[in-house]
């Protein structure tokens, strides 16, 4: 199991912590909530708390980038089962202006909110989730506000 607890919003963005195998891996930065706090906004917005699951992508612009930069690197995971929504990925940022209505990965967070060291986290959670991924295992991805303080 993938778990992100969301735990603080900051100004224009919220931030988390990203487990696997109910152990910590690194820090989220995601967009804030909608303001009905369900419906999504294309780019500008996070996903609703939620079960989904995490699959592989071999196009966009990510892939290329990320296939042409990193010899490791080898498909997108993307969040699926998003009601009405696609393209949701986990890549590397470190602030709001850059998710794109994504799940950004950094292993600190800066005093202004920023995420630091994203390469080393994206790196880390992505060598703990593809394998199970390639192989088809069912990956399921749990989104929770329960230690959410706004």
């Amino acid at each position: 199991m993938v778990t992100l607890f969301r735990f603080r919003e900051f100004e224009d963005m919220t931030h988390g912590m990203l487990y696997i195998n109910n152990k910590f891996v690194c820090f989220t930065l995601e967009d804030v909530i909608a303001f009905d706090g369900y419906n999504k906004i294309a780019g500008r917005t996070r996903i609703s708390s939620g079960l989904y699951s995490l699959v592989l992508r071999d196009f966009g612009g990510f892939y290329k980038r990320y296939t042409e930069k990193y010899e490791w690197h080898r498909e997108m995971i993307e969040v699926s089962k998003v009601h009405g929504f696609t393209d949701i990925l986990w890549h590397q940022g470190n602030s709001a202006a850059e998710t794109q209505g994504c799940i950004l990965l950094g292993m600190g967070i800066s005093s202004s909110g920023l995420l630091l060291n994203s390469a080393v986290a994206y790196k880390t959670a992505y060598e703990l989730v593809y394998p199970r991924l390639k192989r088809g295992d069912e990956t399921h991805f749990l989104v929770s506000d329960q230690m959410l303080l706004i």
